[in-house]
């Protein structure tokens, strides 16, 4: 005889919006059940499965934006990898900045949101400090030097999962159709 156990809520996909959206469920208090298809162990060429976005090992993370309310998004997010890094023992985050060229009209948007949300962002002569990268004729250069760099999205996707599993979510590795 199998006991059926009832769940609040199920997520489907583990991937970045399923373990992020499972993690902060199961941390509200609600028994969460997630099922998703299990990690490739096979290099990308001879994986025949389910194949996801976070299956690459780097993103750059930044707050600026064209647009007030991506930066805010993104400040959330980055305001909580440390915190999740230290919860998981598992690290995922560089922060070593991020650098833009750009047009100046194309960076101008960047700039003006910058200013107006307070985001450290700082315009370098790229020529003189890039010298072997070529020519940047018409192009500025832009640094945001904090609270910016990159991400590897399988190891975020690992810390979501283990603190979610942590807060008493049931992880299910498993093709949903």
């Amino acid at each position: 005889m199998s006991t059926n156990t009832i769940y609040d809520i199920a997520v489907i996909g583990t991937g970045l919006m399923g373990s992020a959206a499972t993690r902060h469920l199961s941390k509200s208090g609600l028994k969460v059940l997630a099922i998703g298809a299990p990690e490739p162990t096979l290099t990308p060429e001879k994986h025949d499965g389910v194949f996801a976005s976070h299956y690459d090992s780097g993103r750059l993370t930044h707050e600026a934006s064209t647009s007030h309310l991506w930066a805010e998004l993104a400040k959330r997010s980055l305001d909580i990898y440390r915190d999740l890094e230290a919860e998981t023992h598992l690290d995922f985050y560089d922060e070593v900045g991020c650098l833009y060229i750009a047009s100046k009209e194309k960076i101008a948007p960047y700039v003006e949101v910058c200013e107006a949300r307070g985001i450290g962002f700082e315009q370098i002569d790229i020529q003189r400090r890039f010298p072997t990268m070529g020519a940047f004729e018409g192009l500025e250069g832009w640094l945001e030097p904090n609270n910016a760099g990159h991400i590897n999205p399988r190891r975020m996707l690992k810390a979501q999962l283990k603190s979610a599993k942590a807060n008493g979510a049931t992880l299910k590795a498993d093709t949903v159709t």
